[in-house]
Parts: structure tokens; sequence; C-alpha cells
């Protein structure tokens, strides 16, 4: 009876915690391109991480992951 129990709250916190779609968000590729249209370079962080690392002309820098999230402000 515990370990049904353990189960269903092991599972249910999973389900809670797992990452949810949320709309009207922008793709990482609908990112870069209005950072680079801003007049930002953007490039792979070559970490093999899937983030992208966009620079402006004054040496600041901002990381835009996977999911489209990221530091960039844009």
């Amino acid at each position: 009876m515990y370990l049904k129990t353990l189960l269903v709250a092991a599972i249910a916190g999973l389900a809670i915690a797992s990452p949810m779609p949320q709309r009207g968000r922008k793709t990482q590729a609908e990112r870069v391109e209005t950072n680079r249209q801003l007049g930002l370079t953007c490039n792979d962080s070559g970490l093999g991480d899937g983030r992208v690392i966009c620079i402006d002309a004054q040496g600041s820098s901002c990381v835009i992951n996977k999911a489209g999230g990221g530091t960039c402000q844009f």
C-alpha cells in the first residue's frame, strides 16, 4: 500500500515538474532571427548543447537556449 502511494506521488511530482509548452513564446530560430535583424551577431556556442550566443558591437553578449529562453532581452 505504501509503495503504491509513493509511486503515485513520484509520478505526480514528475508530471508537475515537466516543462509545459507556452503559447506565444518564440522559438530559438525566431529569437535568433530577431536579434540578427537588430544588428547582433549570433553563432552556435560550440559546446554541442544547442545554445546560441549573440554578441553586439559593444561586446555584450546574451544566450538563447534550445527552448527559446535565455538571457537575451529581445
